[in-house]
């Protein structure tokens, strides 16, 4: 399964990945019932490699790494700059005012085109 989540899907799942997996696997770490057991453990005994928030923290240091390197390779392609521009130009033309309505001149000549007469 993780071997066709990681060539199958697209790059950009990586920051969606990354901003749901972070705080949830922290929350659950810190959640876990034997959080004591192993946390005495990696305290009290030097060199103690099952340190689970050890493994945490150099885990998440390399999925923000990937973030960065996958930002970096967005931005030299100029695909963030172009989705800026869609979506400014989206949300102009979301804001921009509706059409004039028709002056009254020109209104009988509207309402007879709506009916065949014209």
């Amino acid at each position: 399964l993780l071997y066709f989540w990681n060539t199958r899907t697209p790059q950009a799942l990586v920051l969606v990945e990354s901003a749901v997996l972070l705080p949830a696997g922290l929350a659950l770490l810190l959640l876990d019932p034997a959080r004591a057991e192993w946390a005495r453990a990696a305290a009290s005994a030097p060199g103690y490699d099952n340190n689970l928030i050890a493994w945490f923290i150099g885990g998440a240091a390399m999925q923000l790494l990937a973030v960065s390197l996958l930002c970096r390779h967005f931005a030299a392609l100029g695909i963030a700059s172009r989705a800026a521009w869609s979506l400014r130009r989206t949300l102009q033309a979301l804001a921009a005012p509706p059409p004039p309505d028709p002056s009254p001149a020109t209104a009988p000549l509207l309402d007879q085109d709506r009916d065949g007469a014209g």
